[in-house]
């Protein structure tokens, strides 16, 4: 597996949450992330909970920082995040939704229509290339 070909971060999200911190003030907080990926990571995708159930925003990430006095991180975007095409969950496959972050890889999020062109088989191919 090749780590450094994930340079995305997946966190789930409440709705309240993605228009309070992730859209007002282009950040997101108290993440916890194993230090060494932190170097690759250069995206962060938001993944939203009820009632939207997709991923429907992507940002550039500017700093990754300690997060107060925790063994967790804040992210901080070069700018306000993106918004992209839904990526949704498909009724066949509805546990793939992420309940804690997950990474992936941007160019899988590009071309990605539904979760599993991020997470599972089309990840492990991407990562094998």
């Amino acid at each position: 597996m090749m780590s450094e070909e994930l340079d995305t971060i997946v966190c789930p999200a409440q709705e309240w949450g993605v228009k309070k911190v992730l859209l007002k003030q282009h950040r997101w907080y108290a993440i916890p992330i194993k230090t060494s990926r932190i170097p690759n990571l250069k995206y962060l995708a938001i993944y939203e909970k009820k009632p939207v159930k997709a991923i429907r925003y992507l940002g550039e990430i500017k700093e990754i920082r300690p997060y107060k006095n925790s063994r967790k991180y804040e992210i901080i975007l070069k700018g306000p995040p993106k918004k992209i095409e839904l990526i949704r969950r498909s009724k066949k496959n509805s546990k793939l939704a992420p309940q804690s972050r997950q990474y992936t890889s941007k160019k899988l999020i590009d071309n990605a229509k539904l979760l599993e062109d991020i997470f599972g088989e089309k990840l492990k191919l991407f990562l094998n290339q």
